[in-house]
Formats: structure tokens, sequence, C-alpha cells
């Protein structure tokens, strides 16, 4: 087996997003790690409520897109300077310790390669000097394991707190706060994206004990395509829980 590698450049949210979902439905035995950007969008997770945790007004007046991802989580803000990853493997074991215990260690391992000194809090976020740099979400289908997230290495964090409630109103009261007190990594350390998606592919790699293979993607972006147009961009996926 190999460690399937791909990068895309598409500059449409809604079928990024749909293309995570087309990877996982035709998943196989070899590994898949995506890495990807986004266009200025607000991303809710699947049972995000839009009131609790989007501005809606501020986006719109900013012309900041609004999708909605099939996985769970909290609602996260893309732009080009946030750093996207999917990666979908068969592995051993089910469930989130999988997910935030074993595949998660692909995002900690690189930024440490890469000099930071990273750890994870609230089972989900990388946090590196008490500043959460990522964020992740994941979803288990038959015996696949999907796992992304994002990594922000220069993004405009001031747009990101006006189009985010933060926090959002619907607050757990057992949450650690560092969730809301992001950073970038090129301010903290220097880290820019050419450091980064490299060290990305090279811990997954070792930590799948596969060889990467750099690969494009065909029959998933059709599917994909198909994806957007019937769900992700439908108002009523998006705005399902307002």
């Amino acid at each position: 087996m190999v460690l399937k590698v791909t990068f895309t450049h598409f500059n449409d949210p809604f079928l990024n997003l749909a293309l995570d979902e087309a990877i996982l439905r035709r998943g196989g035995k070899d590994p898949f790690l995506r890495i990807w950007t986004n266009p200025r969008t607000v991303v809710m997770g699947i049972n995000s409520s839009t009131f609790n945790e989007v501005n809606l007004r501020e986006a719109e007046a900013r012309g900041v897109a609004i999708a909605r991802r099939f996985t769970g989580g909290g609602t996260v803000y893309h732009d080009q300077g946030n750093l996207n990853y999917t990666i979908v493997a068969k592995v051993s074991g089910r469930g989130p310790e999988v997910l935030y215990g074993y595949l998660l260690r692909g995002v900690t391992n690189a930024l440490r390669e890469l000099g930071a000194s990273p750890e994870i809090r609230n089972d989900t976020d990388v946090v590196v000097n008490e500043r959460k740099v990522s964020g992740n979400a994941g979803y288990i289908s038959r015996d696949l394991h999907l796992l992304h997230g994002t990594v922000l290495v220069s993004s405009d964090l001031e747009e990101l707190h006006k189009v985010l409630v933060i926090p959002p109103h619907n607050i757990r009261s057992n949450v650690d706060m560092v969730k809301y007190r992001v950073a970038n990594l090129k301010e903290m350390l220097g880290i820019d994206m050419s450091e980064l998606y490299p060290s990305l592919v090279k811990s997954f790699s070792e930590l799948l004990n596969e060889e990467p293979l750099v690969t494009e993607l065909e029959d998933e972006i059709e599917e994909a395509k198909s994806l957007a147009d019937y769900k992700y961009r439908k108002k009523d996926f998006i705005f399902r829980r307002m």
C-alpha cells in the first residue's frame, strides 16, 4: 500500500467540502491525504446552529461564503492563510480515540518537526503557546476513518473574529476556553505554507508507515460536483439549524 496524496486548488467552498465526502465514499485500501485551501468561508459543523455561531450580517456584508460540512464540531473560518488537510484511512480500532488519539498525531508531529510544542485540548483542538492553531473533526464510515481540519498559518484573524460568534451563544460549561483564543503559526513561530504542507505529508506517511505517492483525483471530482449541487449549495442544508 501507499499513502495517496493530492493537492487541490478549487476556489469553490461547496465543491471543496463535497470533495471530502466523495473521497470518503470512494475510499479503498490505500490511505488518502488531501491538502487544500478554501476562499473566505464560514464553515459550520453538521449540527452547528447558525444563530449561535455565525455573525450572518457581518459575513454577508464582507462577502464571506456560508457553508456546512458533513462532520461534527464547531464553526470555523477558512481563507487562503488557513491550510486544510483531509486524511482517510483504514486503521484498527473504532471511535474518537482513533480519530483524535491516533490520526491527529499527523498534525501534531508535523508541527513538532517545525519547532512547535503542540498539545491537544478539548479532544480536537491543537494548541501551541496557549493559542489554538488547529481545529479538527471526523467521521467514521464502514471501516474507514476520515479526519479533517484547519491549520492557521497566516489567516485574517480580524475577519475571523468578525464573522464568527466567539464564544458561541451555546458554549458548554466544560470547554477549555483556549478553543476561542486563536493565533497564526507564521506570527508565533515563523512557519509558512511552504514548510507546513511537506511536513504534513511526511508526518502522515510516517504515522501510517506508507510511502507517499502524489496522485490526481478524477472520479471523486465528478461525484463531488454532483454532491455540491444537490446538497452542499442548498440553503436547506446550509441553514438546516438556524
